[in-house]
């Protein structure tokens, strides 16, 4: 029982490897997925920053156009003066100049806070066109890596699926089915060590010392009376 008791660890850390395999194969994908959807979003918001900034220069240009018409009306209206013969004609010449100064002010307002969102989207544009290749560079590369995991995935749990053949053939009949019985019913997590200050290594709980004193012995299956795991003795 002995050498069945040494086998079992074997096979659960076998059985861990394949597990843990078949995790990563159920994960992979949808870390793969997570960075696809990243990456698209960090591209979609350098573009809707560069939408901004499209939508503002075409403002810029619209309000430089209008303020010089809006300018050449005024001077217009002002070169007029000169011409004007009655009081009724200046003042309402005067009239139509300030509606002309009106319109100039108004586009230039407009006109300067478009260069001024400008100034600052640009550059932020270009940071963030910056950090985001960066970041998707990396992205990229790990997604690589992730692919290339996941489909190494399949020749790994082959090559450990035949070591556990290998091994089980060792096990005493008996230790097998309490093996598969307990992987069954505790997440895979059959065996375990008596670990530090005489506790269960897989719930943790003490061990009665008399108990462990029996598992010392490695000559029969002793189960945790806590979680059911078959105990093998931390020095094995």
């Amino acid at each position: 029982m002995k050498e069945s008791l040494f086998k079992l660890l074997e096979l659960q850390e076998i059985d861990n490897q394949v597990d843990a395999l078949g995790q990563a194969r159920r994960d992979y994908p949808a870390q793969i997925t997570l960075i696809d959807q990243e990456i698209e979003e960090a591209r979609k918001q350098i573009q809707e920053q560069r939408a901004k900034r499209e939508e503002l220069e075409k403002t810029q240009r619209y309000q430089e156009r209008e303020l010089a018409a809006a300018s050449a009306d005024l001077k217009k209206h002002q070169d007029r003066l000169y011409e004007v013969k009655t009081n009724r004609e200046y003042d309402a010449l005067q009239v139509e100049i300030e509606a002309c100064r009106g319109r100039v002010s108004e586009h230039e307002n407009a006109l300067l806070t478009a260069e001024v969102a400008l100034e600052e989207l640009i550059p932020a544009i270009q940071s963030l066109e910056e950090t985001c290749a960066e970041t998707e560079k990396e992205r990229l590369k790990h997604r690589e890596s992730l692919l290339q995991r996941l489909n190494s995935i399949g020749a790994e749990v082959e090559q450990h699926r035949e070591r556990r053949e290998a091994v089980r053939v060792h096990v005493h009949p008996q230790a097998l089915v309490a093996y598969d019985r307990i992987r069954r019913g505790r997440s895979g997590l059959a065996v375990v060590r008596i670990v530090k200050k005489g506790a269960c290594g897989g719930c943790f709980q003490e061990i009665p010392p008399q108990r462990a004193s029996e598992v010392r012995r490695n000559n029969r299956i002793i189960l945790c009376e806590s979680c059911g795991r078959i105990l093998v003795w931390n020095g094995v």
